[in-house]
């Protein structure tokens, strides 16, 4: 059996412990990006969080915010007028994606924004795709004017929003990527909240 020069052996000491100080060094000066996934957030982050006008958002006993959402997760999707074909299929895919979190399912509110209009209808249509949902009529237009100023922070035209417990729209997605990149950012924020709580 061939042996190994003692300047390979030297070599691969130096590399084992220079390599790792040389990356860090690397990553330090911005040549190196690298960041877990676990750690990376897919959605668009609205820095700072904006709060929703909530308490004026609607009056009365019917107010969804009071009665249904405040105090959980919230996905707030705009409901487009009239909801064709891509808009069933996407509130289609919100309902899957309530389902399948599973044990943190009560902790998760799919919320559609209507406008102040009522479409009956389409409410009723709604509610038969998925019991859950909540339904939200924007009555004086400031859910849809703070959402569009979301959007504007962010730099990208979004179309569904992730809103905090405490009201702030905090996450948004372009409809194309909303689903999968929703599901993986819900699962880590409601692993990290549920840590907070315990601590």
């Amino acid at each position: 059996m061939k042996s190994i020069s003692p300047r390979i052996t030297f070599l691969g000491i130096f590399a084992l412990f220079v390599g790792p100080l040389l990356l860090a060094w690397l990553m330090y000066a911005g040549q190196v990006d690298f960041e877990p996934d676990e750690t990376r957030n897919k959605g668009n982050l609205v820095e700072p969080p904006l709060p929703l006008p909530v308490e004026r958002s609607a009056t009365g006993a019917d107010d969804p915010w009071q009665s249904s959402l405040l105090n959980h997760w919230v996905v707030l999707y705009p409901i487009s007028s009239p909801c064709g074909a891509s808009c069933i299929e996407q509130v289609t895919g919100l309902r899957q994606l309530h389902r399948a979190s599973g044990r943190d399912q009560p902790r998760i509110r799919i919320a559609l924004l209507q406008s102040s209009s009522a479409d009956q209808l389409l409410e009723s249509r709604l509610k038969e795709i998925y019991p859950q949902f909540v339904l939200v009529r924007d009555t004086d237009n400031l859910l849809h004017e703070a959402l569009a100023q979301a959007s504007q922070q962010v730099g990208v035209k979004s179309d569904v929003f992730l809103v905090d417990p405490l009201g702030n729209v905090m996450m948004s997605y372009p409809e194309t990527e909303m689903l999968n990149h929703l599901k993986s950012d819900l699962k880590q924020l409601l692993k990290w909240s549920k840590q907070d709580q315990g601590s």
